[in-house]
């Protein structure tokens, strides 16, 4: 893969979306200093990442997935020298079949990018789990879904339809965008998507201004609401697109491995301490991470036939060793 130039790209889509520019907000950094902030971003990042996913996207399969995950995601951006999301976002559209002549499902794709690194500049000091890289994470993971749905498709091992070019990238800018400006805290009781509909309205206008219509626009709120841990299985909007991002979000905490497993939850105690909703929690307890397999993401597993394929397996690997672990726990408190 070449030098990463993300610049000269961001620009040129800036250019023609001026309604974006226009109604940019005033309360985090501007898009000429987020662009400027990418571009030594790109510079001095590990381009071996993006040339991993490169070379491995289109061969995964749960045999070699949790490799491909650890060495991009664990080993790679979580531990510094990250690309820029646009980046990422760029390699992962194409991979997923949406090209730069889909110019508003592309350009929104980029701008929601873009957006996203600018709000992080404002949270990441505070929030330990919802921050660029868990971005990033569900991100890939939404496009490894989509990807295989259809190779799955094609192989006519499932009975629904593919996904189409449009709906797939609908489903990837959800994930761009679906914790956009996280305030590290839980959705209140009064309001079990409020996280998740705060995120859909302060995106709603580089969707709008890229040219997305209201259709399309329903498409990204329906499955950024259906990423709320808060709600029951019967509140959830089902739709293929919903089903892939809600996994993708899910995934990293639940099919990567224990070692993610055990990372994320660090992670997310960090965040809970600062935040001081759920403070002195230990999610990294076996418990605690019984009780997520069991509750958040539900007895059933994942929902969309590509998750349960290429990361079931894992996730029951992940939930017998908690319970191994859990009676490890039991059995050395007795003595």
């Amino acid at each position: 893969m070449s030098q990463i130039n993300t610049k000269l790209h961001l620009e040129e889509i800036v250019r023609r979306r001026s309604p974006v520019v226009e109604q940019w907000p005033n309360d985090i950094p501007t898009i000429g200093q987020t662009i400027e902030k990418i571009s030594d971003q790109d510079e001095n990042c590990d381009q071996s990442i993006l040339q991993e996913i490169e070379e491995q996207f289109d061969t995964l399969t749960s045999d070699n997935i949790i490799e491909f995950v650890s060495k991009v995601s664990l080993n790679g951006w979580h531990q510094g020298g990250r690309p820029s999301f646009p980046a990422l976002v760029k390699v992962l559209a194409k991979k997923i079949g949406v090209g730069e002549e889909d110019s508003s499902i592309y350009d929104a794709m980029m701008l929601c990018a873009l957006r996203v690194e600018a709000g992080d500049a404002q949270t990441s000091h505070k929030n330990g789990y919802h921050n660029i890289q868990h971005f990033m994470d569900v991100t890939l993971m939404t496009a490894c879904f989509i990807a295989h749905h259809n190779r799955l498709c094609d192989q006519q091992r499932i009975q629904e339809p593919k996904l189409s070019d449009e709906r797939a990238g609908l489903a990837l800018i959800s994930a761009i965008i679906h914790d956009l400006d996280h305030p590290g805290k839980s959705n209140p009781s009064y309001n079990l998507v409020h996280n998740e509909l705060q995120s859909s309205l302060k995106a709603r206008f580089v969707l709008e201004g890229c040219g997305l219509d209201q259709d399309m626009i329903h498409v990204t709120h329906r499955t950024l609401l259906n990423t709320s841990p808060n709600l029951s299985e019967q509140d959830h909007y089902k739709m293929l697109e919903s089903d892939i991002v809600e996994d993708a979000d899910l995934s990293p905490s639940s099919g990567w491995g224990y070692e993610m497993w055990h990372y994320m939850s660090v992670k997310f105690t960090e965040e809970t301490t600062v935040s001081g909703v759920g403070a002195g929690v230990d999610y990294t307890k076996p418990e605690s991470g019984l009780w997520f397999l069991e509750n958040i993401v539900g007895n059933k597993g994942y929902k969309s036939e590509a998750a349960r394929d290429l990361l079931g397996i894992h996730m029951e690997g992940l939930r017998n060793k908690l319970e191994e672990n859990l009676k490890e726990l039991r059995k050395n408190r007795k003595t």
